[in-house]
């Protein structure tokens, strides 16, 4: 995916596509980037999956180590792991975990259910050197195991000289709507299509058993908000179906950070951002060691332009949970947007080593080194995507993207046909067979896609923006600007620079093109009124620390729409400098036309086309 901001959200749910106008990078006062990480607090600590010694109830474990967290996250003073960094380092010895997750102590133990008994043994250990510093076995009915949980959770805080927190209510009156909760929470961490509907299934499960168990619904949602982008889901039933949920988890538990998270996570779906925020403002009041509340709320400020906040965000989210392979994309992408990219590609090595199967890690490989012009790299790492996903629409379409930069109109057109296949409601689809249409010239199934979307309106996805875009530039292709710049004045106000929802890098889509349509019409000055208006997001952007050849890529355009053409190479050349590869984007750009058969424009394609066959050419002697 070419993730501008407003795909953002998409790249937390492993999407692919992108416009492909010019090319943003694929989903921060900061630390500079690959800075070490702090001295780990005296009080914070890692919970460890527990063993599960029942046979056949690996989730129980699990679940029994989620809600020690939970618990313990409630401690004033603990700074508390989160679940899938202390899964992926569960294997290593303690002490490579106290450096991996930058914890002073860590928590391990065992479960196991015999009839109605629920026994578990419960260990501290220091991180520094693998030495216990309490171990205690706790045994209860399986009616008392919540009570079980806080006296587990508040032995554990006087071990570590701190004060238990006050014991919370139940979550659920049924033991057996517990059980389903927490099997529901071990699949929907999985990630797939598979996974997150058996998640649904279990949840569902979980309210008919009790209808009054806020965190089930809260997983019910989460696992729908999910499937919109794993699997074939569109966005608009995805919200349909996630905020009934949402609204009872809030009406039965107003003080529960994962229902207010998935609220946030429910309005940023909607863009409707100020709510959003608020949303994920409050989860993290209401627990300061949620991690994807605080990668959400970075979202948000990626949203508002605000990229190093945003990494602020991130690297918050980070350090409570280190190897989410998620929050890294997301960490990667801003880290490389702010002008270290060897950081932000280590981060996401990192996640691969703890995890060969983190599918969406190969896919945020592959979506930054094409961002940065390395495409033979990209198709490499999306070829993994899909060799451990074979059934991911997300992987399939990255490999199509990165086969369309190559030059391999035929084998993207077959994964794009594939991905059809799995997920025709997957939004990524419409960007690529975008991409697809602009880079091969075969605009059939765009224009059959668009024509569907404009038909079901009020958007196809929830996104009609996208499909306004690529109406405008499928009718610009056809020689027709004043039908073009009627889907693009659905989008912006020529007149109005206040007047938009859209976030800045849209808008520096859609300006430049309007900007041309209107010189076309004979509307100079109206274009050179869009020209200042996307000159100045173009310094703002740069002011913000943002650090791409998108920029000079699209500052190229703007020189060129001013007729300055000796200033537009100069930003191309500049482009290319900083890892511009994109030669069949640039040789189909129509706002490039004015400059097609300049000479050094041509060497700069030739230049570029060079690179890219030889790329292509290590590609095949690979396959061959």
């Amino acid at each position: 995916m070419n993730s501008k901001v407003l795909i953002a959200l998409v790249v937390l749910l492993g999407g692919a596509g992108g416009l492909a106008w010019w090319l943003w990078p694929a989903p921060d006062s900061i630390p500079a980037a690959g800075a070490p990480a702090p001295a780990a607090a005296d009080t914070s600590v890692a919970v460890l999956p527990f063993r599960d010694e029942s046979g056949g109830k690996d989730y129980l474990g699990h679940g029994m180590s989620e809600e020690l967290r939970n618990a313990l996250a409630r401690v004033q003073g603990l700074t508390v792991a989160a679940r899938t960094s202390s899964v992926a380092s569960s294997r290593e010895p303690t002490h490579d975990i106290g450096v991996s997750l930058n914890v002073s102590s860590v928590v391990e133990g065992s479960v196991k259910l015999d009839g109605n008994t629920l026994r578990v043994t419960a260990r501290l250990l220091n991180a520094r050197n693998g030495q216990p510093m309490w171990e205690r076995s706790f045994e209860a009915e399986l009616d008392r195991m919540f009570e079980l949980q806080q006296d587990i959770s508040g032995a554990i805080a006087q071990a570590l000289g701190l004060d238990p927190a006050a014991p919370g209510g139940a979550p659920t009156a049924s033991v057996a709507a517990y059980d389903l909760y927490l099997a529901g929470r071990y699949h929907w961490h999985q990630r797939t299509p598979e996974s997150l509907q058996r998640a649904i299934d279990l949840f569902e499960q979980a309210v008919a058993l009790d209808d009054r168990y806020a965190l089930a619904y809260t997983g019910l949602a989460d696992a729908h908000l999910l499937l919109r982008g794993y699997g074939n889901l569109s966005a608009t039933e995805a919200q349909a179906r996630a905020e009934p949920a949402i609204r009872k988890a809030l009406a039965l538990d107003d003080t529960l950070a994962e229902a207010h998270a998935s609220l946030g996570l429910f309005y940023l779906g909607n863009r409707k951002l100020d709510e959003s925020a608020a949303a994920f403002d409050r989860a993290i009041e209401l627990n300061p060691n949620y991690s994807m509340a605080h990668m959400w709320r970075g979202l948000i400020h990626s949203e508002h332009g605000d990229l190093r906040r945003a990494h602020a965000a991130f690297q918050a989210a980070h350090r409570l949970d280190p190897l989410h392979p998620t929050i890294n994309i997301n960490l990667a992408s801003t880290t490389a947007k702010l002008g270290d990219l060897d950081q932000g590609l280590a981060y996401l090595h990192r996640v691969i080593a703890a995890d060969p199967g983190a599918g969406g890690a190969y896919r945020a490989l592959a979506q930054l080194n094409r961002g940065y012009g390395r495409f033979d790299a990209a198709w490499r790492w999306a070829s993994k995507a899909v060799a451990v996903e074979s059934e991911s629409p997300t992987s399939v379409l990255t490999l199509a993207m990165s086969c369309l930069s190559l030059g391999d109109f035929e084998a993207a057109r077959a994964h794009l046909d594939r991905a059809r296949e799995l997920a025709p409601q997957n939004p990524d689809v419409l960007d690529v067979a975008g991409d697809y249409g602009m880079l091969s010239g075969d605009r059939s199934l765009l224009d059959a896609l668009v024509a569907r979307g404009l038909a079901e309106q009020p958007g196809w996805e929830g996104k009609p923006e996208k499909l306004r875009l690529w109406s405008a530039f499928s009718q610009v292709l056809d020689g027709r600007p004043e039908a073009a710049l009627a889907q693009l004045d659905r989008l912006v106000d020529p007149d109005s620079p206040e007047d938009t929802d859209l976030s800045t890098h849209l808008q520096l889509e859609v300006l430049p093109v309007m900007a041309m349509l209107f010189k076309q019409l004979g509307q100079p000055e109206r274009a050179a009124a869009l020209v200042r208006r996307a000159s100045a997001l173009v310094a703002t952007e740069r002011e913000k620390g943002y650090h791409h050849h998108g920029l000079d890529y699209v500052s190229g355009v703007l020189s060129l729409l001013q007729d300055d053409h000796e200033t537009a190479l100069a930003h191309l050349r500049a482009a290319r400098a900083d890892g511009f590869r994109d030669y069949h984007l640039l040789r189909n750009d129509p706002r490039w036309a004015a400059l097609r058969d300049d000479a050094g424009f041509q060497a700069e394609l030739e230049t570029l086309r060079v690179e890219v066959e030889a790329m292509r050419a290590r590609v095949e002697a690979e396959t061959a």
